[in-house]
């Protein structure tokens, strides 16, 4: 608005004003037309040479706006830096030789911190058995996606620690999942490389999650994060989950873009995977059905804490229907895994 007002203000103006000051003594009869049309053209040649600043305003304002992106990128990086390096701040230890024989997630004395000190998660003792199936619920602000991301080794500041057992591969798909650049075999593949996996493996799991019309542009290469829907992006992510086949799998609010319906038919073909370990986040009472377990955390001075930890009733129809599933499918076959 500002460089409009500047740019226009000038182009409008320079060829009136000078009419307008010589319009008195036209007026009277001390200058002749002839005059009068040379102090314009006089006018406007001296308006032109002094314009640099009107004619260089939109450059300026572009540079002033890269510069003020620049130095606060380089304020974040020099904070993030100072975080890192702090003494005052204590950081999560995360072991990946954790029992082959024990739980595939143990969170002892686990806190979890903001990078100046402030306490998101208080003191926090869970372990999760291998195949277990854990919803972390509670209100928003309670800190369980910064739970999920120290799990997952996104968030290094607080104490405890996370033990991982040993050999297992985690997966996190957090709610607005990553879509790099190239084909959408290649995003389906992430962070493998596209021949990793062949494209009829890539258009099986496509067909499962629903991405059956996108079948034919497996190798078309396309701005994909910005033509997906943000459903299809949740969906796309579960296709990786079919393709690398981890051994836990951490969902935050990854099915918030969904309807019901499609969160349904996604969250079985989670379930129905034996041996997968689950940690969802999310606040969608249905999600309940699909998990054995339900930790609540509750936001309180200090930090959030665990104030409830359930077994979840799985519903007899659903179990059911998922063993009915099993048999017919027979012995499973699956892809490689692949670290995330």
């Amino acid at each position: 608005m500002k460089t409009t007002i500047v740019s226009q203000t000038s182009t409008y103006i320079a060829p009136v004003l000078p009419l307008i000051l010589c319009a008195p003594k036209f007026l009277d009869g001390s200058m002749t037309l002839g005059q009068v049309m040379q102090a314009a053209s006089a006018f406007t040649i001296v308006q032109g040479a002094f314009n640099w600043l009107v004619d260089n305003y939109p450059k300026m304002a572009d540079w002033t706006a890269s510069a003020r992106r620049v130095a606060s990128l380089m304020v974040a990086l020099d904070a993030l830096e100072k975080a890192e390096q702090g003494d005052g701040i204590g950081r999560i230890a995360i072991s990946t030789e954790g029992k082959g024989d024990g739980p595939a997630l143990h969170l002892q004395d686990l806190s979890v911190q903001l990078n100046d000190g402030t306490a998101v998660v208080g003191d926090t003792d869970v372990a999760i058995a291998s195949g277990e199936r854990v919803l972390i619920a509670g209100d928003s602000g309670s800190g369980k996606s910064t739970l999920v991301r120290a799990i997952a080794g996104l968030w290094p500041w607080g104490g405890g620690s996370i033990e991982v057992k040993r050999g297992a591969k985690m997966f996190l798909l957090p709610q607005r999942p990553y879509v790099p650049i190239g084909t959408l075999r290649r995003a389906a593949t992430y962070p493998d490389a596209p021949a990793s996996r062949s494209v009829e493996d890539v258009a099986d799991a496509f067909r499962r999650v629903g991405l059956e019309h996108l079948v034919d542009k497996l190798d078309e290469e396309a701005p994909w994060d910005q033509t997906l829907s943000g459903g299809e992006k949740q969906r796309l992510a579960f296709a990786r989950i079919l393709l690398h086949n981890p051994d836990i799998v951490v969902l935050d609010e990854a099915t918030a873009a969904l309807d019901p319906k499609s969160q349904v038919k996604l969250m079985e073909l989670l379930v129905d995977r034996e041996g997968m370990t689950l940690l969802s986040v999310g606040h969608r009472p249905e999600l309940e059905a699909f998990h054995t377990r339900k930790i609540e955390l509750e936001r309180r001075r200090g930090g959030a804490k665990l104030v409830r930890d359930v077994e979840l009733i799985e519903p007899a129809h659903r179990i059911l229907w998922r063993r009915l599933r099993q048999l017919a499918r027979g012995p499973r076959k699956d892809s490689a895994a692949a670290p995330s």
